[in-house]
């Protein structure tokens, strides 16, 4: 991505999809999802991409954290900071 884009939301901000508006509305209800729950519960295949164009194009801020499951496996949790919710009702609102 070019410098001046880099970490800037672009200007020209598109709606949300609809696997956008799931992942915001499931992060609001249940404060962080992982992969697992974004196929199984939204079939959402690729959440770090919808996370990345989240936070790139529409500029909201996740947390992003390594969380071990009772088999060994790693993977990888996201929360929304709980100012950008707050944000998002405003924004829904206007």
């Amino acid at each position: 991505m070019s410098g001046k884009f880099k970490d800037k939301p672009f200007t020209n901000t598109p709606k949300l999809s609809p696997q956008h508006r799931q992942i915001l509305d499931h992060l609001k209800c249940q404060g962080s999802i992982s992969q697992l729950e974004a196929t199984a519960l939204h079939r959402i295949d690729c959440l770090a991409k919808r996370i990345s164009e989240l936070r790139l194009i529409h500029g909201y801020e996740f947390t992003k954290e390594w969380k071990t499951d009772v088999t060994g496996k790693r993977y990888m949790r996201y929360s929304i900071n709980q100012e950008e919710a707050l944000d998002d009702e405003k924004r829904i609102a206007s």
